[in-house]
């Protein structure tokens, strides 16, 4: 029927993308100041210019660029394919052209590693498809150039001398699973994937490590609020049983203003960063601050003393002074429970979790368990949940102290900033969301906490509870009656 059999079209596609003049072997010659297009695959690119154009200016592979690349050991093709640095993650200010530069890469390997032929470099974006979109175009602009043959899939996908490059938005990653050969799984921006849950890109990512022997390539600037699996990373330790595997860059403002020694350029300069530090997000996006709701309750460089080190219980000992701070859930807000005990002269949190959704029977024999299995001696509980407060005072003869936010916010703030500020609270690493509800709570006008949707202080909330009842004792509070 006029109609090319599937063998036939992949006998076309591949003529069409190996017909393609002979590329440097190099990445990077090392010699901003080459003429040569043949040097490497860089100035072969960038030819006659030595490099990209911003602001009038054409800029080299910066040392910071080069950096990476020594890590990658790109001097030559390994064949056992044993790189040491095959997963990295780069921590950046924006403007520095990284996303460019991995890209670049990304279309050399192509053309010029046999491994990469017949598997797929992944491309994961932000929610924005625009942005997917525009890699690509990127992509083919830089074989266009050159003349380079390659077979367009469309707007999300380009095969270069047989393999593939394909973009998929973040709220599309279940669309990358399950890939048979992936050569390159490269995650852009990967503090913005606005996911309720981005741990689920890292793992599709990681995935292909064991499968395919993939290179996993990370790179953003920092998040808007102080979590997500590209923070998690950054926090991870350098040695232990939990050690990360993964190389880490960052990469700011004082990469972008070191000049490269023969061009005399850098990316940035001193009066571009004197306008940009005009933008509320200039610490954010420039020096790798993390969070532009940064809060202003509690001090950061606190709570990141009082969440550095690592310590622990026993569930089942009652030698400990413990209690249980309950905030319950209302409307869209999830149920936070934070249990607490002293140690070594310290408030000590050893569990802290919040649940979504919760039925009111689960949530009761939920606290019932918990209180069992910790030993706790009493429950702070939010004054406003008098139906709960009653049951588990009334029915199970638990030893419940309601407090009203009402009456005893203010204080409770306060006493936490205090115990945060000097160290007499101790929260292990593991709890991060509590951490970063500490981290990012603001005043509201009133004096209160300013809850949103991306922080509802429910954990923090069961915090303060917990914590206030090493001020209270046994002291009465206001009860429910």
């Amino acid at each position: 029927m006029g109609l090319a059999s599937k063998n036939t079209l992949q006998i076309i596609s591949n003529a069409a993308t190996r017909d393609v003049p002979t590329v440097p072997l190099t990445f990077w010659c090392k010699d901003s100041l080459s003429q040569s297009a043949d040097c490497c695959f860089w100035h072969y690119i960038f030819y006659p210019n030595g490099g990209p154009e911003r602001d009038g200016i054409h800029h080299p592979c910066y040392e910071y660029e080069q950096d990476i690349l020594d890590k990658m050991q790109m001097e030559e093709m390994e064949e056992d394919r044993t790189n040491p640095c095959k997963w990295f993650c780069v921590y950046k200010a924006t403007g520095l052209g990284l996303t460019e530069f991995v890209l670049l890469w990304t279309v050399w390997k192509s053309l010029v590693d046999p491994w990469f032929s017949g598997k797929e470099a992944m491309i994961i974006t932000g929610p924005n498809v625009d942005l997917a979109q525009d890699l690509i175009l990127r992509a083919k602009g830089f074989l266009q150039k050159k003349g380079l043959g390659y077979v367009d899939h469309g707007a999300y996908e380009v095969d270069v001398n047989g393999s593939r490059i394909k973009c998929y938005p973040s709220n599309n990653i279940h669309s990358a699973r399950g890939k048979p050969k992936v050569s390159v799984f490269f995650g852009d921006e990967a503090a913005f994937f606005k996911l309720r849950d981005d741990s689920i890109v890292r793992t599709v990512g990681e995935r292909y490590i064991g499968k395919s022997n993939s290179w996993v390539i990370w790179v953003s600037t920092a998040g808007e609020e102080p979590k997500g699996f590209f923070y998690d990373i950054m926090q991870e330790p350098n040695e232990g049983s939990e050690k990360t595997i993964y190389e880490r860059f960052h990469f700011y403002v004082e990469a972008g203003l070191k000049k490269d020694p023969q061009t005399k350029t850098s990316i940035f300069t001193p009066e571009y960063l004197e306008q940009a530090s005009q933008a509320r997000s200039y610490e954010r996006e420039y020096l790798g601050v993390w969070g532009k709701n940064v809060g202003d309750i509690f001090s950061p460089e606190g709570i990141e003393s009082c969440c550095g080190t690592e310590y622990e219980w026993e569930a089942n000992d009652d030698s400990n002074d413990r209690v249980i701070g309950i905030d319950p859930g209302f409307g869209s807000s999830e149920f936070g429970i934070c249990i607490m005990q002293k140690r070594k002269g310290k408030k000590s949190v050893i569990y802290a979790e919040a649940f979504e959704r919760a039925s009111y029977i689960d949530i009761i024999n939920n606290i019932r368990m918990l209180s069992e299995k910790f030993r706790t001696k009493r429950m702070f509980i939010d004054g406003s949940w008098s139906e709960g407060i009653r049951d588990l005072r009334d029915k199970y003869y638990m030893n419940v102290q309601a407090v009203s936010f009402n009456q005893y916010g203010e204080k409770m703030l306060n006493y936490a900033a205090n115990n945060i500020d000097f160290q007499n609270v101790e929260i292990h690493p593991s709890f991060k969301k509590l951490k970063m509800q500490l981290m990012t709570i603001k005043f509201n006008k009133k004096g209160g906490t300013d809850k949103t949707r991306q922080n509802p202080f429910d954990l923090g909330d069961a915090f303060l509870l917990a914590l206030y009842y090493y001020k209270m004792g046994s002291g009465t509070l206001a009860g429910v009656g």
